[in-house]
């Protein structure tokens, strides 16, 4: 976040105004003291939905007069009303930092699949010439992979929920700035795909929706091997497949990350070669 800062009191200093990074900045900054906070005190999971609700309020105020939602090789959906920035904004922010905060808790996860994410974004920055998206990016994935240094097995340090919030935060703030919002979903299809099923094994169910409160934490036998708790998640469903430690899990969910950050590069390639 500091690196994106940097880059915004750079650009004003040289004269250029980009709305999209100054509002990408202050959504940031602002996620970033939620999730401090939320480590310091803690923070129940409906209050961080609305806090983050609230923090996106800057860059919709930026995009408030766009009404256009992109669908790749559709024509542009027209919405009403200005629904899309004081709406759809404000639960994009929300929805991408709680995905990035629940798949997470694996030494080099969080950094690792988020430099992937934003890297794969940056490309597709570059194939479309969005230079405020660009701009958003690249410090955030240099900071990140300076980070993952020190986060990767086994590691010295940790994001935090401040991390992980920042990290969704800043790739929903690309994917608006750059309106790819159908890209932005492909590349955080791991966290949704995490989301979906921790999701289905609670409907129907008296069950509460963190269901790590009640089951726990992921056990680490004596020889690395991990045994997940009894509910459903899409870390659990990998190591119920065969024996696995944290070092290979971690090292298969950022590579479907790559693969779904490939996806999304080349379907930027299609759309620009239309």
């Amino acid at each position: 976040m500091i690196s994106i800062t940097s880059v915004s009191i750079f650009l004003a200093q040289a004269g250029y105004y980009y709305p999209g990074i100054y509002a990408s900045v202050l959504v940031i900054g602002l996620t970033a003291l939620i999730g401090i906070y939320d480590d310091l005190r803690g923070v129940r999971q409906k209050y961080k939905v609305l806090l983050l609700l609230l923090a996106a309020t800057p860059l919709a105020w930026v995009f408030r007069n766009y009404s256009q939602l992109n669908i790749l090789f559709f024509k542009p959906l027209a919405i009403p009303f200005s629904l899309l920035p004081f709406a759809l904004v404000p639960i994009g922010v929300s929805a991408a930092g709680n995905l990035t905060n629940m798949l997470a808790g694996f030494n080099g996860l969080e950094a690792g699949m988020g430099s992937v994410a934003l890297g794969a974004l940056a490309i597709v920055a570059l194939i479309t010439g969005d230079t405020q998206s660009l701009l958003i990016d690249i410090p955030m994935v240099a900071a990140l992979l300076a980070f993952l240094v020190y986060n990767w097995y086994p590691a010295e340090g940790f994001p935090g929920n401040a991390g992980t919030l920042v990290i969704g935060t800043t790739i929903a703030c690309t994917v608006i700035v750059g309106r790819i919002e159908i890209i932005g979903i492909c590349v955080l299809l791991p966290h949704i795909i995490d989301f979906l099923m921790k999701l289905l094994g609670v409907i129907g169910k008296s069950k509460p929706f963190n269901q790590r409160a009640v089951y726990g934490d992921t056990r680490v036998c004596s020889d690395g091997i991990l045994h997940p708790p009894q509910y459903m998640a899409f870390t659990h469903l990998i190591m119920k497949i065969r024996p696995i430690t944290e070092k290979k899990l971690v090292t298969i969910l950022i590579m479907c990350e790559v693969l779904f950050g490939v996806i999304a590069i080349l379907l930027s390639v299609l759309v620009m070669s239309k």
